[in-house]
């Protein structure tokens, strides 16, 4: 760590925090930027006028401080996709790793050794690194390990030597010790160093704490799982009764909630929403998703082209001793449950669509339904006049051709129709639209998508096929994605974007300039 900084992303984030990262010490010696027109302009804070900073290319910027450490200046929390794909370029251009990171997570010249080159440390090794989490070497037990490496993917291409643990620490006199073994063996892996000599002072990282840790819920069965089930989570398979499994949801939260006071690496850290410092909250559930595979509920009248129900809920999923209602209303009676969403099939051909309703109105709760509005519900419609949910509808097209080829179905004006029914109850109606390559990209799909939201005073739901959020936009996919959100800004449509965003969301940053994200929800 040299001390000195160079901010990586001159945009509407940066411009936003600039000041309150200055009033905190760090402060840049100039901002790198991919985009030229850029280049050699100012960047000043909002509340600190006179201070201002030149913005260069990265080579530039690396030529003017060689030895000054990156910090990537995007909206980590908003899009992680983003701060990805900028971490490996710059690493792409020759800067070492351990000079990049995240401000609000931003290196801090701590040097540590990861012990444990096992499973769970290749499992969770590059989400670490890519959070500016690495270690300067591994340490490990196991002599067939011992000078050998621990590698991570190509996409980022590093490498870090296993040596013994007192070669190691012969090696990086200053460094702490990272215990990167699977949770469960954590106490015998500490108490074995602390008995080899290894100082208790030495072990361990900084405390950490989620907002979101036993707060929310997924109900996917054949599994319950905590708010980011991501590649990385531990899910809680559901067996027998729900108040069982709700409990072993509760202890694993309270166990990975200590195991974040505690300084341990997890599979949460690395996650934009860990907060620095220990928490003591009590756990309570306050959000449910009731999402796919639940008993009763997976029937759907249509064959989206990119929906992924089919690939990760077989048949045998169906076949559990409780059913949608018997879940739901075990929540209703045990849980002080705030904010639900049902999208566990489509609610309209369920064979408990009344009594889910039912339940839904009279638990309290507010949220969101997801339907495909093929089939107009009177109730469904009563619900939104209450004005406590909204109504989650993916209509992915402005036209009758493109919605056939979408849905499987030639129902388009029949949707619009009964969109119209619902928004006319009062309530308020989430209008998705999953950009698709060659399908929906059009001008006279996105038009007619647009004068829909705009007739019914919709919310706007820019998305990307969840099946493919690893992917990479095309250039036409791009454009759609720009258009659309221009045409909510001009006619003030308020929207969102889900899944899509990855590196673009820079981009529309960069072409939109100050007026994105006015209207975002």
């Amino acid at each position: 760590m040299s001390g000195q900084f160079i901010f990586y992303g001159a945009g509407q984030y940066a411009h936003e925090n600039l000041g309150k990262w200055l009033k905190k010490g760090v402060i840049p010696v100039c901002f790198a930027d991919a985009d030229k027109s850029k280049h050699f302009k100012k960047m000043r804070p909002r509340t600190a006028a006179q201070t201002e900073f030149e913005v260069l290319s990265l080579k530039e910027a690396l030529e003017l401080c060689p030895d000054a450490d990156i910090y990537i200046t995007v909206d980590i929390e908003i899009i992680p996709e983003v701060y990805q794909e900028i971490y490996r370029y710059i690493i792409s251009q020759g800067v070492s790793p351990e000079r990049v990171g995240p401000v609000p997570m931003a290196p801090t010249g701590r040097q540590c050794i990861f012990y444990g080159a096992g499973i769970y440390a290749s499992r969770n090794l590059e989400q670490w690194v890519l959070y500016g989490i690495f270690p300067v070497c591994f340490a490990d037990s196991n002599e067939t390990r011992h000078n050998t490496k621990m590698r991570i993917p190509v996409s980022i291409n590093m490498e870090f030597d296993i040596l013994p643990v007192f070669d190691a620490l012969d090696r990086y006199p200053e460094a702490f010790i990272y215990i990167t073994t699977d949770p469960k063996t954590y106490d015998n892996v500490y108490d074995f160093l602390v008995s080899e000599g290894v100082s208790a002072e030495r072990i361990g990282a900084p405390p950490m704490n989620c907002p979101f840790i036993g707060r929310l819920i997924s109900v996917k069965y054949p599994n319950l799982a905590t708010c980011c089930d991501n590649d990385y989570s531990e899910l809680i398979p559901i067996v027998g009764n729900i108040g069982e499994n709700v409990r072993k949801y509760y202890e694993y939260c309270e166990q990975l909630k200590n195991e974040l006071n505690e300084g341990r690496l997890t599979s949460c850290t690395g996650c934009p929403a860990l907060r620095p410092g220990c928490s003591e909250e009590k756990h309570k559930i306050r959000e449910v998703y009731f999402a796919h595979g639940l008993s009763g509920a997976t029937n759907c009248n249509f064959k989206c082209c990119y929906c992924g129900a089919g690939l990760h809920y077989s048949k045998k999923y169906k076949e559990q001793s409780e059913n949608i209602i018997d879940i739901m209303r075990w929540f209703v009676e045990n849980e002080d449950v705030k904010i639900a969403y049902y999208s566990s099939g489509e609610i309209s051909v369920s064979p408990y669509k009344s009594e889910i309703i039912k339940l839904l109105r009279e638990s309290g709760w507010e949220g969101e339904v997801f339907t495909n509005a093929f089939i107009y519900v009177e109730e469904l419609s009563d619900l939104l006049a209450e004005m406590k949910y909204k109504l989650n509808v993916s209509l992915d097209s402005g036209t009758t051709e493109s919605f056939a080829k979408i849905k499987g179905v030639d129902g388009f004006e029949r949707v619009v129709k009964n969109i119209e029914k619902y928004a006319s109850s009062g309530g308020k109606i989430r209008l998705k639209y999953i950009v698709l390559e060659g399908i929906n990209c059009e001008k006279p799909d996105l038009d007619g998508f647009i004068q829909i939201a705009k007739n019914i005073n919709a919310l706007v739901d820019v998305s990307w096929d969840n099946q493919k959020i690893f992917s990479s936009y095309s250039e036409t996919q791009y454009e759609a994605v720009l258009y659309l959100v221009k045409q909510c800004i001009a006619h003030n449509i308020p929207y969102c974007f889900r899944y899509n965003t990855k590196e673009y969301i820079e981009r529309l940053q960069n072409d939109l300039g100050d007026v994105f994200m006015k209207t975002k929800f």
